[in-house]
């Protein structure tokens, strides 16, 4: 299964050296959410979507910021006006 932002989590952590494996997958963020609360481990989570039950990993524990990226949707021409834009803020 591929993610919406696997490659750019995969980067940071291959970034700073650290060994990892998927423990966990879904296409469900209320899933993923959970997952990462009951410590199978970390994810990159959009800033709307950290939880109390979430720590944010930063460069303290070796992992690198990660950029922005914009995601665009692609429709008919007669609903490109429904699309605009979606900058995720990403915790950190």
């Amino acid at each position: 299964m591929r993610g919406l932002y696997r490659e750019e989590m995969i980067g940071a952590i291959e970034a700073g050296g650290r060994r990892w494996r998927i423990a966990f997958s879904s296409s469900s963020l209320a899933s993923i959410q959970d997952a990462v609360a009951d410590g199978m481990g970390i994810s990159l989570l959009p800033r709307r979507a950290i939880t109390r039950q979430h720590r944010v990993l930063d460069r303290r524990h070796g992992l690198p910021p990660v950029d922005s990226y914009e995601v665009y949707c692609s429709t008919g021409p007669a609903r490109t006006r429904w699309c605009s834009p979606w900058r995720p803020s990403w915790g950190g």
